[in-house]
């Protein structure tokens, strides 16, 4: 990532004055995202069978809410998995350890930079709390999937207008393949670069072919995906909408790319364990950055940040392997919706588990006998389960009355504790922020910070090459704190079940009471019914009155109205009722009549 920083200041400084700037291309707001719901939830191009049929196994195995849906979290987790599997987007605002209520001091994405969870945002005002059905996650899916083509088309629009290529329906072949390479170029380099003119884009080629990482095997991938998608045959004309094809394949498919160098980039970190299965002693870490090609110099916050710091032994920090592989700065931010980045490995386990088990909780029984005979890169199966990790099972089960949640941190980090270098440790919520990461110089220990780290340990590397450390633990921190996905298992599900029944059941009576007060009286009506007008009139109110503030009510309790909404409107409402007349009877003048005619 530092490497491709520097490149990307290197290109900005054959900049004269800017003709195409890729930067400021394929943004959308709030109308685009409720325009591309509404057509997707009326599944108008009607392919939602196809989302349908790929998310079915996880819908089915994920918690459901007390509507028998997909709740905020769930949700939320569902399209996560689902791009990380399908094309190797990590969706923005709906990664792991983003959080969605941050604190004023915390970073706060802008709506351009969280597009998903708009969406989702715009969704759940819809649908008022009652979770989403299969059709609902599908349709969400693929509205994703057309932001992202509306912005691959702006973007290609750019690379048309920097080669100086005709957007015509026909191409040249020569044509098609420079605004191919000229877009790939620009997904590589997150789009955040300008060019001036033909010349200038010369220039800039020149530059990212000597200086990109890897130039060579991204450049042969790009050459297969173009012959795969236009052919082979230079003497034709080229249908444009096959240039199109090629961009969208690039984003579509390019994780094929990167997984070949996060492979790499988890070989290095393996070659570093400690003692301590998944983790690297953080000089450790340090020391290989000082002295050889790998970059590894994020300083200590923004380690902790990133929630790739293991500092349950403080007097000796780590580096979570697995946490750090899948980290901000081993990504690629490709988009303003999604970045690449290195794929969490420990989904494919937990996928084979949704698949064997079918529901979102299961027995201890049920998860050993599986686990026990599932192979990972690092684990070799079949294999006997240690004690200590049967007795950790048996914990999560007795926490929840004999059934263990498969989505729920316990099981995460037992997960962890049972394929270490495969699945990340699960912090406790708010404890990251990974927002906060910028990929700047503010980002990064100075040499002597981590010289400091490096001198201050007293471990030794054996003939082996392995880190020798005396009498270091190899016991893996476990903490008890629970946090779940919504459902209906648990104490707490059960408490938010009957709240939301019971506001159901208060916002029914509110609807009724407000057509009963509406409905029209008539003078020759009861005693009775006199007598409350009477009063209610002496009282400076009105039947009406009553009949807003019984519907104003049943919007509250089913969540269509905001109660700091009601609040305020409840205040100037107050205030207009007191004041105004005040106010009239003081700008009015005086009249009166003559006391006789």
């Amino acid at each position: 990532m530092l490497r491709l920083l520097s490149l990307i200041a290197a290109l900005a400084l054959c900049l004269v004055s800017a003709r195409v700037n890729f930067r400021g291309s394929g943004q959308f707001g709030q109308a685009q995202v409720e325009t591309l719901l509404s057509e997707e939830l009326a599944d108008k191009h009607q392919r939602l069978a196809l989302y349908e049929d790929e998310m079915r196994q996880m819908y089915g195995a994920l918690p459901k809410n007390e509507f028998g849906n997909l709740g905020h979290d769930a949700l939320r987790s569902s399209l996560h998995r689902f791009f990380v599997k399908r094309h190797g987007w990590y969706l923005h605002g709906l990664e792991p350890g983003t959080l969605v209520d941050v604190p004023e001091n915390q970073v706060v994405l802008q709506d351009k930079d969280r597009l998903p969870l708009l969406l989702q945002e715009t969704f759940e005002r819809r649908t008022v709390g009652l979770g989403a059905t299969l059709h609902d996650a599908a349709a969400m899916a693929a509205a994703v999937e057309d932001l992202i083509r509306g912005e691959v088309d702006a973007h290609l629009k750019d690379a048309y207008t920097a080669a100086e290529v005709p957007l015509d329906a026909q191409i040249s072949y020569g044509g098609a393949y420079l605004v191919s390479k000229v877009y790939f170029m620009s997904y590589l380099l997150e789009h955040n670069w300008t060019v001036e003119n033909h010349r200038d884009l010369d220039d800039k080629q020149q530059i990212f072919e000597a200086k990109y990482p890897l130039y060579d095997e991204a450049i042969t991938w790009l050459n297969r995906t173009v012959e795969r998608e236009i052919g082979t045959a230079t003497d034709k004309p080229i249908d444009s909408k096959l240039v199109a094809t090629v961009a969208n394949k690039v984003g579509e498919e390019y994780h094929i790319l990167n997984d070949g160098e996060c492979a790499d980039l988890r070989k290095t970190l393996q070659k570093m364990e400690s003692r301590v299965p998944g983790r690297i002693r953080l000089s450790v870490f340090y020391n290989m950055s000082l002295h050889s090609h790998w970059k590894f110099n994020e300083k200590v916050e923004t380690l902790r940040a990133l929630g790739a710091l293991d500092e349950s032994n403080p007097n000796q920090p780590s580096v979570l392997i697995s946490n750090y592989a899948t980290a901000k700065p081993n990504c690629v931010n490709a988009s303003n919706i999604y970045d690449i980045c290195c794929r969490n490995t420990c989904e494919d386990l937990l996928t084979h588990l949704e698949s064997e088990i079918g529901t979102s909780t299961s027995t201890v029984e049920r998860i050993t006998s599986i686990v026990a005979q599932l192979q990972s890169e690092s684990v070799q199966a079949p294999r006997e389960l240690p004690p200590a990790l049967l007795r950790r099972l048996d914990e999560i089960s007795a926490h929840h009355g004999g059934q263990v949640p498969l989505h729920g941190r316990l099981f995460a980090q037992w997960l962890h504790h049972a394929y270490p270098l495969e699945c990340p440790y699960p912090h406790e919520a708010g404890v990251t922020n990974p927002q906060l990461w910028t990929g700047g110089e503010s980002d990064q220990a100075s040499e002597a910070e981590m010289k400091q780290h490096v001198d201050a340990d007293t471990c030794a590397v054996t003939w082996e090459g392995k880190i020798d450390c005396g009498e270091e633990s190899v016991e893996l921190p476990w903490t008890a704190k629970e946090e779940l996905l919504q459902s209906g298992i648990v104490i707490e599900g059960k408490t938010r079940g009957i709240w939301s029944m019971l506001r159901s059941v208060v916002g029914l009576l509110s609807l009724a009471a407000a057509v009963l007060l509406a409905w029209p009286q008539h003078s020759r009506g009861s005693t009775s019914n006199l007598r409350l007008d009477a009063n209610l009139k002496r009282a400076g109110l009105q039947r009406w009155h009553i009949a807003v503030a019984a519907l104003a009510c049943t919007a509250l309790c089913t969540g269509m109205l905001d109660p700091l909404v009601l609040g305020i409107a409840s205040l100037g409402g107050f205030v207009a009722k007191f004041a105004v007349p005040r106010m009239g009877s003081l700008g009015e003048p005086s009249l009166k009549l003559p006391k006789h005619v």
